[in-house]
């Protein structure tokens, strides 16, 4: 799955590829507290002209057999930006989404990267999302697929 220090590095190193990400560690954060807790902590930032990423922990998914067992997990990033006061909301969803590709294309390049073992490039949905009346982006949803042991043998009933 993809972890915060992957995602910042690699956004950072390529400032020459997002030269709207001037600071990571400000910029790049990630949160377990589920829709609410992220669009209250995107609500909770200072006022900035510059997107903010989110990454969403990978809180739901489904296992399956293939023989043994696979369990599929999902991740959403959050590429979001305040609306200034003389921007169309329109506007900046354009400018998130072109910054949302440009991820998404970061992250293909890099496939091989521990953090993205097991992603399933066949399908990546993607959403616009509003954070209160001030910002406004897209999400996508990374799924990610690892074999695990699902035998009755590994089951131990105390």
């Amino acid at each position: 799955m993809l972890d915060l220090a992957f995602l910042t590095t690699a956004l950072t190193a390529s400032h020459e590829q997002f030269p709207e990400i001037e600071d990571g560690m400000e910029q790049v954060i990630e949160s377990d507290a589920g829709y609410e807790g992220i669009i209250a902590l995107i609500n909770e930032r200072p006022d900035s002209d510059l997107p903010v990423i989110v990454l969403e922990h990978c809180s739901s998914g489904e296992y399956g057999f293939n023989p043994g067992g696979l369990c599929r997990g999902s991740q959403v990033v959050w590429v979001m930006e305040m609306v200034g006061a003389a921007e169309s909301r329109r506007s900046v969803q354009d400018k998130m989404k072109g910054l949302m590709e440009r991820i998404i294309a970061l992250l293909s390049k890099n496939k091989k990267q521990k953090p993205l073992e097991g992603w399933d490039r066949s399908r990546i949905p993607y959403m616009v999302t509003n954070a209160g009346n001030n910002y406004t982006g897209y999400q996508f949803t990374l799924y990610y697929d690892e074999n695990i042991d699902l035998s009755v043998n590994r089951l131990t009933v105390e």
